[in-house]
C-alpha cells in the first residue's frame, strides 16, 4: 500500500490516498478501470463529487476545472477524460497518473511480441507494382531494414 498526500491550500487538513492495487483483469484494458479509480481515490479522501470539483478548480485557474457532471460520468464509466481533465484528476486527488491508468505503482513498459516493437512487424512493407519493382531494382528486402 502506498500514500499519497494531498496538498491543500494553507489551513486545511491534509489527507492522502492509500492506494490499493486495482489493476485490470488479464486481457482487459488497463483504463478499463479508470473510473473506479477515481471513486476509490475520491471516497478515501471522503470527498463528495462536488467537493472534487470544487478541488479541480484549484488546479485549473482560470479554466474554472471540471463540473460534477463530468467527473460523475468518468467515474462511471460513461466517458473517458482527455488529457486536461486527467492531468486535473491526478493532481487534484495526488495520485499517481500511472496508477490512475493502470492501477499499480509497477511501472508498465509496454510488452511486444518476441520482444520486437510493432513497427518492425511492418517490414518488408506492402507496397504498390511500382513499389514493389523499385524496392526490388535496389536489392532491398525486409532484412536490410532491420540491421540498423
Amino acid at each position: 500500500m502506498h500514500q499519497a498526500a494531498l496538498a491543500l491550500p494553507p489551513g486545511h487538513v491534509l489527507l492522502s490516498v492509500s492506494l490499493i492495487d486495482m489493476a485490470a483483469a488479464a486481457g482487459a484494458a488497463p483504463e478499463s478501470l479508470l473510473g473506479d479509480r477515481i471513486r476509490y481515490a475520491r471516497a478515501d479522501l471522503r470527498l463528495s463529487i462536488e467537493a472534487l470539483s470544487r478541488l479541480t478548480k484549484e488546479y485549473d485557474q482560470p479554466d474554472g476545472g471540471l463540473s460534477p457532471t463530468s467527473i460523475s460520468r468518468y467515474e462511471s464509466g460513461e466517458s473517458l477524460p482527455g488529457l486536461r481533465e486527467f492531468r486535473l484528476i491526478a493532481e487534484s486527488l495526488d495520485v499517481p497518473p500511472g496508477w490512475l491508468i493502470y492501477g499499480t505503482l509497477e511501472e508498465k513498459k509496454p510488452e511486444f511480441p518476441d520482444g520486437h516493437p510493432k513497427l518492425l512487424h511492418l517490414w518488408p512493407p506492402k507496397l504498390p507494382q511500382a513499389g514493389r519493382l523499385n524496392y526490388q531494382l535496389f536489392g532491398l528486402s525486409g532484412s536490410d531494414f532491420l540491421s540498423w
